[in-house]
């Protein structure tokens, strides 16, 4: 897994990763029951990289053959006489397309300072991390807080998750150096497919457990209408201290993780 957003002092999020797929990948398959081709090209690849990720190919097999024409057709069918064979020239032609998910992300290193609460001004508590992804199968994006306290109950759900999770950012230490962690405050995160254009940034659209991960915020690529593709992602994430909040240290730090839409 590839940590992707990290956020210090005042703020911190996640990570965006490929999951594995259980049964193997479809090279991993070759030669199995599970294969969907008899061939087996299994222990093929003779490259230096990892053999699932890499395009490439293999060939081999060879044969030979001689006949005579004959008018009638002969008891193999055809109307030829075979007088030498060997080998085989039968055509196999095998394809296997990894289903794959590639992102880049930037601006991901967020630090808030916060020197006076009473002077806030619009775009004080906001950020956008910005980033892509290219997938030939639409991908489910969540926040993973698996290791950590977090509950269903501590993700506000007003008739649907609203993308707020309730004393997300946790404080560490105050400028004395004295323990805070009894201290947070809320933070929102949206997401958007398409750019951030405007009315595109979605709320979660579920939390649970999923492709081997527990406590996770997902969000549903069907709820913008995207599969397969290449598109621009945005992160929205927005702080929410109280006008009288402690000083010190806060920070949070999940994980995001994709999924495939099956």
């Amino acid at each position: 897994m590839k940590k992707i957003f990290t956020a210090i002092a005042m703020f911190a999020i996640v990570a965006l990763i490929s999951l594995p797929v259980s049964a193997g990948t479809l090279y991993q398959q070759e030669g199995t029951t599970e294969d969907g081709y008899p061939p087996d090209f299994s222990s093929t690849y003779t490259g230096a990289g990892i053999a699932s990720c890499e395009n490439w190919k293999y060939q081999e097999g060879s044969g030979s053959w001689c006949g005579v024409y004959a008018h009638e057709e002969q008891p193999n069918g055809d109307n030829w006489i075979y007088c030498e064979e060997e080998g085989s020239e039968d055509l196999i032609i095998e394809c296997d397309i990894e289903m794959y998910c590639c992102t880049t992300t930037w601006d991901n290193e967020i630090y808030f300072h916060l020197g006076n609460l009473q002077k806030l001004e619009a775009g004080d508590l906001r950020a956008y991390v910005r980033g892509t992804m290219c997938t030939n199968n639409g991908q489910y994006v969540g926040i993973s807080f698996d290791g950590t306290s977090k509950t269903a109950g501590d993700f506000e759900d007003d008739g649907g998750l609203t993308g707020r999770i309730f004393g997300g950012m946790v404080g560490s230490v105050d400028n004395m150096g004295r323990d805070i962690s009894s201290e947070s405050f809320d933070l929102v995160i949206l997401m958007s497919w398409l750019n951030g254009a405007a009315g595109s940034f979605l709320t979660p659209s579920s939390f649970g457990s999923g492709a081997g991960f527990e406590n996770v915020l997902w969000w549903n690529p069907a709820d913008a209408g995207v599969g397969a593709g290449s598109f621009n992602l945005v992160w929205s994430i927005t702080l929410e201290p109280s006008t009288w909040q402690a000083d010190g240290n806060y920070q949070l730090d999940p994980e995001l993780v994709v999924t495939p839409a099956l």
